[in-house]
């Protein structure tokens, strides 16, 4: 059907971060057959939570604004999509992914700072792993966890932070470690935001008593997110 069909696109309007590449341009350039090559790995970015004057706002921008200014947007950045979807995953998103009221304290946060003086201020958003064999969702009073001085370009102490900041063209890559990574992009397919792959994901005993490693690999994890079950939502096979 035409969700389906557009899904990609669909995801990419309701995402909060952006896609980087680095493409191979001798391939991409070169006579012939158009050949897309990447170099390396893709990674993910995240911006300022305001957008450049002059600029329609993208990404997580689009979660400041009430329900017909953000649809608005979102038919402007996305004219190809359809109204009617695009209007129904909103509303979804806005009754279950945690990370819409969570970005929503990041900026009000930033924004208190009295009036006169300059904007020094970023907020970085933290995963509260409490069980480690348990995924915790995101919330308003675990994820905030630090108010941070400074406008976010500065060199930050652990690159598995996520840090926001109010304003700034600059594109930050946030770490591929990081459980926060995978739904902050894919909102579509953990529209509740349940966090990805992180390296405090404990293993358990198999049916033998056996346990390969104590913590699970990437690979593992992956694969079994990639299993159907008849039991479950499998949205990661859409």
């Amino acid at each position: 059907d035409t969700f389906k069909t557009s899904i990609h696109q669909y995801n990419a309007a309701f995402a909060f971060t952006s896609l980087g590449v680095k493409i191979d341009h001798a391939i991409t350039n070169a006579p012939g057959p158009y050949s897309f090559r990447i170099n390396g790995e893709l990674h993910h970015l995240t911006g300022a939570l305001l957008p450049v004057d002059g600029n329609l706002p993208v990404y997580a921008q689009l979660y400041f604004y009430n329900h017909n200014q953000q649809l608005a947007f979102h038919q402007q950045n996305n004219p190809r999509l359809d109204s009617q979807i695009m209007a129904s995953l909103q509303d979804m998103l806005a009754r279950v992914n945690p990370f819409i009221d969570l970005y929503k304290q990041a900026r009000q946060i930033m924004g208190e700072v009295p009036e006169g003086q300059p904007q020094r201020l970023s907020v970085k958003l933290t995963a509260d792993f409490g069980d480690p064999q348990c995924y915790n969702d995101p919330n308003e009073q675990e994820g905030v966890a630090a108010v941070i001085p400074g406008d976010g370009s500065e060199e930050q102490s652990n690159d598995c932070d996520i840090v926001l900041h109010l304003h700034g063209g600059q594109l930050k890559q946030i770490s591929h470690l990081h459980p926060y990574y995978t739904p902050l992009h894919y909102t579509i397919i953990f529209p509740t935001g349940q966090p990805g792959f992180h390296t405090n994901i404990c293993s358990h005993f198999g049916p033998q008593n056996q346990q390969r490693s104590a913590k699970v690999t990437q690979t593992a994890y992956y694969a079994y997110m990639l299993q159907q079950r008849t039991l479950e939502f499998n949205a990661p096979l859409l």
